[in-house]
């Protein structure tokens, strides 16, 4: 923390104080993007330690888990945290019939639609090569092997696990972002 010293009774102290404070808020201004990116980063350690206990396998778990980016707006006032992983809007809101029961608190404001083929109860068939398994296992209403070695499955969706949401709202509840500052202003000895 930097100390500034003024003499009241001496206008240069506080014209020299003046062109500190617009350093130091300078300074500040051009560190927002830094910090943002950080607070972006530590949510998404916050969501990787929930995504590690999901009930995927783990080639799933480890593509969310690897596939984060930061993109940071042009004026850098905006850093956006994104997960490219094919698949993680689905486990992230939940998908169908078992998806809507539940519904990703962000759902609707975002647009997403649930059951968006009209599958209902019926759910929908999908067929896979190998032991790899996109969904929870309770989300599976049947499963049956084939003698090519894949496997149709039927399923009603997935449940929303809110991995990101769930690390964002943390964030912001528990003002994980105090900690967050006090690490970078220590670094940076502002």
């Amino acid at each position: 923390m930097q100390t500034i010293n003024i003499d009241l009774l001496d206008l240069r102290t506080l014209d020299k104080a003046l062109k500190q404070i617009e350093q130091y808020q300078k300074r500040l201004r051009e560190l927002i993007p830094d910090f943002l990116k950080a607070c972006a980063e530590t949510v998404r350690d916050m969501a990787n330690n929930i995504i590690s206990g999901l009930p995927y396998e783990s080639d799933i778990i480890s593509g969310l888990q690897n596939s984060w980016k930061t993109e940071t707006a042009e004026d850098g006032q905006v850093v956006t945290l994104i997960n490219n992983y094919d698949k993680a809007v689905y486990i992230e809101f939940g998908t169908g019939l078992v998806g809507s029961t539940n519904p990703h608190d962000e759902a609707s404001e975002s647009g997403y639609k649930y059951d968006f083929h009209a599958h209902g109860q019926e759910g929908w068939t999908f067929w896979l090569r190998g032991n790899a398994m996109d969904i929870p296992q309770d989300s599976v209403l049947s499963e049956k092997k084939h003698s090519d070695g894949s496997t149709e499955i039927r399923t009603a969706g997935a449940p929303a696990t809110m991995f990101l949401y769930q690390a964002a709202t943390e964030f912001a509840e528990r003002k994980v972002y105090e900690r967050v500052w006090k690490e970078f202003a220590s670094k940076r000895k502002l």
